[in-house]
């Protein structure tokens, strides 16, 4: 069963009986390379910009101070060319724990790249207590300033949205410290209503 929010993106976590299925959300079946996604394209905008353009899609960048927000992760060091066929196998053992644990939904998908080699935690941000087995530990999306944006669409267009990101960040003169995230909106049969966040820290 693929992982549906019933909290409307909310981020809360909902507890039923066990009997009820959790699987990994519909994410794309080979991951976008974030490698390449952050390298961004050099394109120069006016100082005062705070939106960018990458191909025909227009993206609001801005820039927050964000609280750590609590995840139940398993963590891994990986390859880029691994990290496709990775991803879900790490999420499926995040949805089992919790399933274990009476959570059947609710808990938004993260997934936390903390540098290029990648260091990456998969799992979902989780807001009420549950028992944590196996790989699956407590961690947190990183508190602090960061850029971000929010992609409307298909996950394949997600490049362009770290693609901005990126570009804004190099035509405003912000470092970015390498460590960049997402966090997965509430499943949608209608790829025209999925959204994603991107965010990327400031250094």
């Amino acid at each position: 069963m693929a992982f549906k929010d019933d909290g409307a993106g909310k981020g809360e976590c909902r507890r039923a009986p066990l009997t009820l299925g959790i699987g990994a959300p519909r994410l794309p079946s080979a991951a976008h390379d974030v490698r390449v996604n952050c390298l961004g394209s050099g394109r120069q905008y006016p100082p005062e910009a705070d939106a960018a353009t990458v191909g025909n899609m227009r993206y609001q960048v801005t820039v927050k101070d964000v609280a750590a927000r609590p995840t139940a992760v398993v963590p891994a060091t990986t390859t880029w060319q691994e990290f496709p066929t990775l991803w879900r196998e790490l999420s499926d053992e995040v949805w089992a724990c919790l399933r274990a644990g009476g959570i059947s939904g609710g808990c938004r998908v993260v997934m936390l790249y903390l540098d290029d080699v990648p260091n990456v935690e998969v799992g979902v941000e989780l807001l009420v207590p549950c028992p944590l087995t196996g790989r699956v530990v407590a961690s947190a999306l990183p508190a602090g300033q960061v850029a971000m944006t929010v992609h409307h669409g298909p996950y394949s267009g997600l490049g362009a949205a770290h693609r901005a990101v990126t570009d804004w960040c190099a035509a405003q003169g912000r470092q970015r410290s390498g460590t960049l995230w997402e966090v997965y909106g509430p499943h949608n049969d209608d790829p025209a209503k999925v959204w994603t966040e991107v965010y990327h820290q400031l250094a």
